[in-house]
């Protein structure tokens, strides 16, 4: 395989440089790289942040998932997308909350949360003990937070593609990003094993996800509809 095709060419990059939703999510990717070396962040706080991402990722999974019925089925579509965000949130939340509470007990932060005698306390516990990991992380997730808000607003609403997205499609997509982050988890706990330095094995967790993300925001150019000739 050319390496042009793993890294992407000149062409890829430099729409990349033009794209105001891949320079500012390279900037809030790297954001951690403060966390870890001014406030002290190993890589349990990184995979909690990062798995306090996926959530949000949800969040903007349930707006395009209304744009796209919206799209296909006009104002019914806030019917039918309202069926469909509440599958969607019960499949992928329960997904998502087990993931996280199988990484704070591997942590062993599980043992400190209070408040899980009852479903929304669970919930409330699970995020506040991630979050409770690293130090001043709520801030590093409410901007996570914006740039999510910033990319639906962007290159959903804005460049028209809301009307292009299948909901059945992009109900799925964020499955995907679950899978290689079930990856990433393991692959950093190798990596700390062979480094023996949290720290460094947090940067490599940093630099690998800003990395993931530009290579993510590199694809080939949409195709343009076919146009009839023009008669002469």
């Amino acid at each position: 395989m050319a390496t042009g095709a793993i890294i992407g060419g000149w062409t890829h990059w430099s729409a990349v440089a033009r794209n105001p939703v891949a320079l500012t999510g390279l900037a809030v990717d790297l954001l951690p790289v403060w966390g870890v070396l001014v406030w002290g962040w190993d890589a349990v706080a990184l995979v909690m942040l990062y798995w306090l991402e996926n959530l949000l990722l949800g969040a903007r999974t349930l707006g395009r998932i209304i744009a796209a019925n919206i799209a296909a089925h006009q104002l019914w579509g806030l019917l039918l997308g309202a069926g469909t965000c509440a599958f969607f949130i019960a499949h992928y939340g329960l997904f998502s909350f087990g993931h996280g509470g199988i990484l704070l007990e591997v942590f062993g932060v599980w043992q400190e949360l209070e408040g899980l005698d009852t479903f929304a306390g669970a919930i409330g516990a699970l995020i506040s003990g991630a979050l409770s990991t690293g130090a001043n992380m709520e801030w590093v997730l409410a901007l996570f937070g914006c740039w999510y808000v910033f990319a639906f607003i962007y290159d959903d609403i804005l460049t028209g593609d809301w009307m292009q997205l299948q909901a059945s499609q992009v109900m799925f997509e964020p499955y995907g990003r679950l899978a290689v982050f079930h990856i990433a988890v393991f692959v950093v706990a190798g990596a700390l094993e062979f480094l023996g330095d949290a720290g460094i094995g947090a940067l490599i967790l940093v630099v690998a996800r800003a990395a993931w993300r530009l290579r993510s925001a590199i694809h080939e150019p949409k195709p343009k509809p076919a146009t009839d000739p023009v008669p002469a």
